[in-house]
């Protein structure tokens, strides 16, 4: 089950740098309306959170191979 999901997760994440690596700064930056966001921010949005994943699943793993229950918990606040 995690194997699969790891695999689709890889998946994922190739099928979105292939989808980027041919876009401009400019198509990057551009923001079709005032309220949304350019294809670079929701990105870069999915690299903070990527980022955020890998520490907490790596923090939850050390707990359980330590004999701890595995729990962590977040709270906005600790979101900028």
């Amino acid at each position: 089950m995690v194997q699969v999901n790891l695999e689709q997760l890889r998946a994922v994440r190739s099928r979105t740098l292939t989808l980027m690596q041919d876009l401009s700064p400019a198509q990057l930056d551009y923001v079709p309306a005032p309220d949304d966001w350019s294809v670079g921010a929701v990105v870069d949005h999915l690299i903070l959170s990527e980022q955020v994943l890998r520490r907490d699943i790596a923090l939850l793993t050390e707990q359980a191979k330590a004999g701890q229950t595995p729990y962590l918990y977040r709270s906005f606040a600790e979101f900028n």
